[in-house]
């Protein structure tokens, strides 16, 4: 009995259970307008092929574009799994779900030259959207508040 729930708890270690344990956080307008939002001084349509071609470069599919309109949305990239598992004397289970993350970029030209990039990050496990949830790790190496200065920066170095 103790083999089985080391192996199950390993499982669910290996798999990123932790980014359940982890994640604490509401993911606010305010955080995104603080923290996913930047200006840039340059032209609209430079600033859009520049914020595709680093969401590319991290390996994102991109969905939907519309220069015209601003917007670009990415397909759902597989970001690892997570899971739960339950032990019982008669029973035991473990389920595993694939987690996904998507971005959601909007460009606009607030003036002639200065162009608003708001990036927007979507959490999906399996096919449940919970983005609106207290999923998200804020700060830290691997935190949301870094992946956006580095994708900012990676578009800055483009331009």
């Amino acid at each position: 009995m103790k083999t089985r729930v080391a192996f199950l708890a390993l499982i669910l270690w290996l798999t990123g259970a932790s980014f359940q344990l982890f994640a604490q956080k509401r993911l606010t307008p305010e955080v995104v307008g603080e923290f996913g939002t930047k200006i840039f001084n340059h032209d609209k349509d430079s600033v859009f092929r520049a914020i595709k071609a680093v969401l590319i470069s991290h390996d994102y599919l991109i969905d939907i574009e519309n220069p015209a309109k601003g917007i670009i949305k990415t397909r759902k990239k597989d970001i690892g799994a997570s899971g739960n598992a339950t032990y019982g004397i008669n029973s035991s289970s473990a389920q595993i779900r694939s987690n996904y993350r998507q971005y959601n970029v909007m460009v606009e030209e607030l003036e002639q030259g200065k162009i608003k990039v708001v990036i927007v990050p979507k959490i999906f496990v399996g096919d449940a959207d919970l983005s609106d949830e207290k999923v998200w790790v804020l700060k830290g190496p691997a935190g949301e508040i870094k992946l956006w200065e580095t994708l900012f920066k990676e578009v800055g170095e483009m331009l």
